[in-house]
C-alpha cells in the first residue's frame, strides 16, 4: 500500500502560516496525530514536531519555532473531527500541559488493537500486518531539537501519520464485527481526560536496585542524585546521560574518597571528574556525616494486607476475569486490572453503583455480574455472621 498523505509534505515554523492551516484542516472530517519530543536527550521534556496528515498530505508543525496553537484548538476540540493516535496517551498529555490542547473524539489505534485481542499492536506490527509496509524506526531516539531537521528526518515523521487513516477504517472494521466498537470509544473518551502530572523530585527509592542498599549508602546515593539533577539541568540533558542509575548506586556502595577511586569506578568519564568529581566526592562526605534521624526514610506505604476472606475473594475475581479473557481473546489485565479487583474486594459494601462505579460500562457487561455476586455473598455471610454475634 502507498500513502498519498506524503506526496505533499508541509514543514510549518511561522506563527503567521497557522490560520491558513487550520482552515485546510477544519474541512477534514479526520486527522491523523503524532509528536516527537526530546526526553531522551534533554532535561526539560518538550515537544519538538506535531505531525498532521490527512488523506492527501502531511504537515509537521515545528514546535520549537512556534508560540501557540490558537488557530488549530478548536479544530482538536471539535467533535465532529475524529483525531486519530497511536498510543495517544502520551500526546493527550504533554499536549495539554504545553499548548492547551483538549481532544474531543479520539481514536487511539494502540487501543483498538488491544481491544481486537491482537497480541503485536505497536505501530510498526500493525502497519507491516495490514499493509506489508515496514515502517522504519531508525530516528526513535534521535535528538528532534536540532535544527535544521535532515530530510530523512522529516520523512520518518511524515511516515508515523501517513497509514493512520487507512489502519483506523481496517481496526474499525474488526472491532465492529464483534461489536466492540463502543469498547473503544469509552476507553478513548477516558482517554480525552488525562493531565499531565508534576516531575518528581529525585528519590533513592526510585532508583532500580536501590533496594539492596543499606540505609546510610541511601543517604549517599540521594546527595548524588541531586547533585546528578543539577549537573543535568545545568547541561539541559536528560539526567542519565550525565551518570546512569547503576554508575550511581555502584558509588553509593564503593563511597569513593577521592578522585582516583572515583574514576574506577565504570561510567564516570574523564570530563565528568575533571569538571564535576569533587563535587561529587563532597556530596559523598555530607551524605556520610549525616546522623540516622536524616536518612532517607522511606515513604510509608498506605498499603494494608488483604484479609484471608478478601484474598479469597480477589482469586475468585481472577478466575472470572481469566475464564472471560480467554473467551473474548483479550489480555486480562485490559479486561480487568488487579488494582481494580483489590479495590472491589475492599469495599464495605458492594453496591451495584460501587462496582460499576469501578468498571467502565463494557467491561461491567462482561464480568460485572459475576462480580457482584462473589462480592454479595460475601456481604450476606458476614450480615449472617453478625446477626449470630448479636
Amino acid at each position: 500500500m502507498r500513502s498519498h498523505s506524503l506526496d505533499t509534505i508541509q514543514f510549518i515554523d511561522t506563527q503567521a502560516a497557522l490560520p491558513e492551516i487550520a482552515s485546510v484542516l477544519s474541512r477534514e472530517p479526520r486527522l491523523a496525530l503524532d509528536s516527537e519530543a526530546d526526553s531522551f536527550h534533554h532535561y526539560e521534556e518538550q515537544v519538538c514536531l506535531l505531525q498532521i496528515a490527512t488523506p492527501d498530505r502531511t504537515i509537521l508543525l515545528d514546535l520549537l519555532r512556534l508560540d501557540h496553537l490558537e488557530p488549530l484548538l478548536p479544530i482538536f476540540a471539535d467533535p465532529a473531527v475524529e483525531k486519530i493516535l497511536h498510543g495517544a496517551d502520551y500526546d493527550v498529555r504533554i499536549l495539554g500541559r504545553d499548548y492547551g490542547v483538549r481532544f474531543a473524539r479520539l481514536f487511539d489505534t494502540m487501543i483498538a488493537a488491544q481491544l481486537i485481542g491482537l497480541e503485536a499492536f505497536g505501530l510498526g506490527a500493525l502497519v507491516q500486518g495490514h499493509f506489508s509496509v515496514t515502517l522504519n524506526k531508525r530516528f526513535q531516539k534521535a535528538d528532534w531539537t536540532q535544527r535544521p531537521l535532515p530530510p530523512e528526518m522529516i520523512r520518518y515523521a511524515a511516515e508515523d501519520t501517513a497509514y493512520l487513516l487507512p489502519l483506523r477504517d481496517a481496526l474499525a472494521r474488526e472491532l465492529e464485527e464483534r461489536d466492540r466498537l463502543s469498547w473503544l470509544r469509552e476507553e478513548c473518551d477516558r482517554l480525552v481526560t488525562l493531565e499531565a502530572g508534576e516531575r518528581a523530585a529525585p528519590s533513592c527509592f526510585a532508583v532500580k536496585g536501590a533496594g539492596r542498599l543499606t540505609p546510610q549508602q541511601l543517604a549517599v546515593l540521594q546527595a548524588l542524585l541531586e547533585v546528578r539533577d543539577t549537573l543535568a539541568r545545568a547541561a539541559d540533558r536528560a539526567p542519565f546521560r550525565i551518570l546512569s542509575p547503576d554508575a550511581l548506586l555502584d558509588v553509593a556502595q564503593r563511597q569513593p574518597a577521592d578522585l582516583g577511586a572515583l574514576a574506577a569506578i565504570k561510567g564516570f568519564s574523564r570530563r565528568l571528574i575533571e569538571s564535576d568529581g569533587q563535587r561529587l566526592l563532597d556530596a559523598i562526605r555530607q551524605a556520610q556525616a549525616l546522623p540516622p534521624a536524616r536518612w532517607p526514610m522511606r515513604p510509608r506505604s498506605p498499603y494494608t494486607p488483604l484479609t484471608s476472606r478478601q484474598d479469597e475473594q480477589l482469586q475468585q475475581l481472577k478466575a472470572v476475569r481469566q475464564r472471560h479473557a480467554e473467551r473474548l481473546k483479550l489480555s486480562p489485565g485490559l479486561l480487568c486490572s488487579n488494582a481494580v479487583m483489590e479495590g472491589l474486594v475492599r469495599l464495605e459494601s458492594a453496591t451495584d453503583d460501587a462496582v460499576t462505579q469501578r468498571l467502565s460500562p463494557w467491561r461491567f457487561s462482561i464480568v460485572g455480574g459475576e462480580f457482584l455476586a462473589i462480592l454479595t455473598a460475601v456481604n450476606h455471610a458476614r450480615a449472617r455472621s453478625h446477626r449470630a454475634d448479636a
